[in-house]
């Protein structure tokens, strides 16, 4: 089923209103303030990324933290997949498991399994993307996954923005989020304005994530000087 022009309107009133949820950069200032991983977790979980924190427990290590917001931006794809109609059920199965691919590279190599990759749950209805699957590989996937001709040529001038955006020193939340709000801002389809949500919730995320991460690496060391 096509996404008819009701249904775009339904979507785009949920997409305009889970954005202007998202918090700016006075309340990223205000959680930085937060040294240690208990306080920081705190204090996100009484602003509106709360659901996103919601059972990361307070001694979680990092490898739990990777796996709970991984599993996290699953599921929130699976949300706005839901609002959209079955022939874009593939293209959101897709842009799910777009971060696992560094992982896939990874494991292709011969490297060792990745602690937080053990258990992770399997969600997808279809085989996984073989490991050596490529960004430039996922793109094409994911074009072709879609439903007309005008989601692929929104999708494909929103992806192909996001992309460079991470070249050179690798993924940055703060570059990526700066290029995503740019883009919902300026989307002439509504599928683009979907995209560029998924990337400014993906920034999050990863902010959330690595100061997590940073925070609890820090509490380890400062306990182990402690004892020292």
């Amino acid at each position: 089923m096509r996404q008819g022009a009701t249904d775009a309107h339904y979507v785009l009133a949920r997409v305009h209103a889970r954005q202007g949820d998202r918090v700016d950069n006075r309340v990223w200032r205000q959680l930085a303030a937060y040294e240690d991983f208990r306080g920081y977790l705190q204090a996100l979980n009484g602003t509106v990324l709360a659901g996103f924190a919601a059972n990361l427990a307070v001694d979680a290590d990092v490898h739990m933290v990777e796996r709970h917001f991984r599993e996290t931006w699953k599921g929130y794809v699976a949300e706005i997949g839901s609002w959209h109609g079955d022939a874009f059920s593939k293209a959101f199965r897709l842009l799910a498991e777009l971060p696992d691919l560094p992982a896939r590279s990874f494991l292709d190599r011969g490297e060792p399994h990745p602690v937080w990759l053990a258990g992770a749950a399997q969600t997808h209805e279809e085989p996984p993307l073989h490991a050596e699957a490529t960004l430039d590989a996922w793109r094409a996937s994911f074009l072709s996954a879609l439903p007309g001709k005008p989601e692929r040529q929104e999708a494909a001038h929103v992806l192909d923005r996001l992309i460079a955006s991470g070249r050179g020193d690798g993924p940055d939340a703060a570059r990526l989020r700066e290029t995503a709000e740019r883009l919902f801002r300026r989307a002439k389809h509504p599928f683009g304005r979907v995209l560029a949500h998924l990337a400014c919730v993906a920034s999050d995320l990863m902010d959330m994530r690595g100061e997590l991460c940073v925070r609890r690496v820090l509490d380890r060391v400062a306990k182990v000087e402690g004892v020292a």
